[in-house]
């Protein structure tokens, strides 16, 4: 309808419909841009996420694992294309930089008890968790009832930590590592053009 009937050639917004949006993008070649289109299965020319890649949400973490010299990971992951898609990416580098992943642990997305995989956790001889959840309250009661049952690893994450509503409610999330983009003057200018 917005492009054979409301004739726009450029679409901007919503988030998280890369997998529904990119490929009617490329068919109709009308451009739309996404500040989070989520997975994108096979990339075109007309369609944009401005978030960062799957690799460029690991690297950071990957990074800073190198620097603590953490060898060994277990990966608590959601079952649903994004989180599963992280995972993926983050296994692929981790494994590139000699860093073992012990297991992997799926998830519903919607699970809000993780009792029995914290006691689980407990047991391995892993140095750290990788966890990209892909909803804010599963990350919350996790990171609650590992601190509850004296869970000490560190907790490695993704740029949506940075949720405020995952902050105010579960406190709990303090501690948890994860890379977030910064706004460089590039960005800042064209927000300010944008706007």
């Amino acid at each position: 309808k917005l492009v054979n009937i409301d004739k726009l050639n450029i679409i901007i917004g919503p988030t998280w419909f890369a997998q529904v949006a990119s490929p009617p993008a490329e068919e109709l070649k009308v451009l739309m841009v996404s500040p989070s289109g989520g997975v994108i299965l096979k990339p075109n020319k007309y369609f944009f996420s401005l978030w960062p890649t799957e690799k460029q949400e690991v690297l950071p973490s990957i990074s800073h694992m190198k620097e603590k010299n953490i060898k060994k990971v277990i990966v608590i992951y959601s079952l649903n294309d994004w989180s599963a898609s992280v995972k993926d990416k983050f296994i692929e580098e981790a494994e590139n930089e000699n860093i073992i992943i012990e297991e992997t642990i799926p998830t519903d997305p919607n699970e809000d008890d993780f009792r029995t995989i914290i006691t689980k956790v407990k047991e391995k001889d892993v140095d750290a968790i990788f966890a990209p959840f892909a909803f804010y309250p599963s990350q919350g009661a996790f990171s609650k009832q590992a601190k509850e049952l004296g869970l000490t690893l560190q907790i490695y994450s993704t740029s949506d930590t940075e949720n405020p509503s995952l902050i105010k409610a579960f406190p709990e999330i303090e501690g948890t590592i994860y890379g977030y983009p910064q706004i460089d003057q590039q960005e800042a200018e064209f927000r300010e053009k944008y706007s």
